[in-house]
């Protein structure tokens, strides 16, 4: 098995220089995965697919701006825009944790899908391949629950403001992982406890607020989105090319598969099976 290294790289944006926190493991030389979380996590919702991938793959699992352990600047202000910049600079610029040229895959989740698809579409030759774990790009796809988001980005009022800290609570963050699971007992506490830590940390308040008032211009780039992946049509047909080129994977399990034992192999083996043929090598 690889060793898994924790690092930080400064990633400097518009004259403002973040430190972002990071996990890599595996052979350079090999194909390169980046794991791209969403909210209320961060790369350590990825940290037992990491060592499950490792000996085949060159794996990278980042903290988004306002998330986990990366560090941004006064005055950042907090967009999926500029989180997608941040993520392009350090995944594809000059000291870029990705090697000159190599076209990656990338496994995302939730908020991860909005940053991941701007990525994309500013870097199409760099993208070989999507694995998805209920991220969105799709009208169709927004659950009744993204309701109360879309008021709070159209109006930032008292209560729709009060509707959004209420996603900030622990009772909230101990649903999103424990909902839909088959064996909530299998589900580590420490997941779910290191999520709140950060959403507790003072100011992060407002960052998550940020975030929630600007998800309406992810909503406003579905199309785009559907055009420069070359995909259109139902929600489910979103990642649909062909029967060759494409595997799907059903899991019935929670918002966080990643924290089911069980669905946690299934994802694993079903990459390391399948990636290879997708990707043709």
């Amino acid at each position: 098995m690889q060793p898994v290294y924790y690092l930080t790289k400064n990633v400097t944006v518009d004259s403002l220089t973040h430190t972002v926190f990071y996990r890599e493991s595996g052979e350079k030389t090999e194909p390169t995965i980046l794991l791209v979380h969403g909210f209320p996590s961060s790369s350590h919702m990825f940290r037992n697919l990491i060592t499950r991938l490792n000996n085949d793959f060159h794996v990278v699992a980042a903290d988004l701006p306002g998330f986990g352990q990366t560090q941004s600047p006064a005055g950042y202000k907090y967009t999926f825009a500029s989180a997608a910049r941040v993520s392009e600079t350090f995944f594809f610029g000059p000291d870029g944790v990705v090697p000159a040229g190599r076209a990656v895959t990338l496994l995302i989740h939730d908020y991860g899908g909005p940053v991941v698809f701007r990525l994309h579409h500013s870097n199409p030759t760099r993208v070989a391949a999507f694995i998805v774990q209920n991220a969105n790009a799709y009208a169709a796809g927004l659950a009744p629950a993204f309701q109360s988001i879309i008021d709070y980005g159209n109006d930032q009022s008292e209560v729709n403001e009060r509707s959004m800290r209420n996603k900030l609570t622990f009772e909230t963050t101990k649903s999103q992982f424990l909902h839909g699971m088959p064996a909530v007992t299998l589900v580590s506490p420490d997941a779910i406890n290191s999520c709140q830590y950060m959403l507790n940390t003072p100011g992060n308040d407002a960052i998550q607020l940020s975030y929630f008032a600007d998800y309406n211009s992810n909503i406003a780039l579905y199309d785009t989105w559907q055009e420069s992946t070359g995909h259109a049509g139902s929600w489910s047909g979103l990642f649909k090319a062909d029967a060759i080129r494409t595997h799907y994977e059903y899991l019935d399990t929670g918002h966080f598969p990643l924290e089911d034992p069980t669905a946690l192999e299934r994802a694993a083996n079903a990459i390391l099976e399948h990636l290879p043929r997708l990707l043709q090598l």
